[in-house]
């Protein structure tokens, strides 16, 4: 989590404390409350990385936070993360990204365009009350368009 907060500091105003760590506001929210998912991203046996998902109103999947170590990274770990969590909660979802952060910009819509076949939205910078870029899908459209080419196949 401190790896990627130090990460993420390029692009937002929190800082460390005087013991040198960053804190997660709603970190222990994802321990205790429902609809709210911990995730740890493994390599074999050890860990890469991290996603929090939680539901929002409308029951819409949020990737509140995803991470993977650098050393993993352009390797495909993400995107098989990512695919992985939007196989576990069929349904409707977002992704938002910082709006300064154009990596992670591109590594989302690359993973999301690959996963629904193009199949989402792309809602520029300042929709829906975020502050930067968002996507949203339905993973069960993509699922279906998966089992329709098997059988074609």
């Amino acid at each position: 989590m401190q790896l990627y907060f130090y990460d993420m500091s390029e692009f937002t105003p929190q800082q460390v404390d005087n013991q040198g760590l960053y804190h997660h506001k709603y970190f222990d929210c994802y321990w205790s409350e429902p609809d709210h998912y911990p995730f740890v991203i493994r390599v074999g046996p050890r860990p890469a990385g991290f996603a929090f998902v939680r539901f929002v109103e409308d029951g819409v999947a949020d990737v509140a936070e995803f991470f993977v170590l650098r050393g993993d990274r352009r390797k495909g770990v993400g995107k098989i993360a990512a695919g992985l969590l939007f196989d576990k909660f069929p349904g409707r979802w977002q992704v938002r990204q910082a709006p300064k952060n154009y990596a992670a910009q591109s590594f989302w819509r690359g993973v999301i365009q690959e996963y629904t076949g193009g199949d989402y939205q792309d809602l520029p910078q300042g929709s829906d009350d975020h502050e930067g870029p968002m996507q949203r899908f339905d993973s069960r459209l993509a699922a279906a368009r998966e089992v329709r080419s098997a059988k074609e196949a």
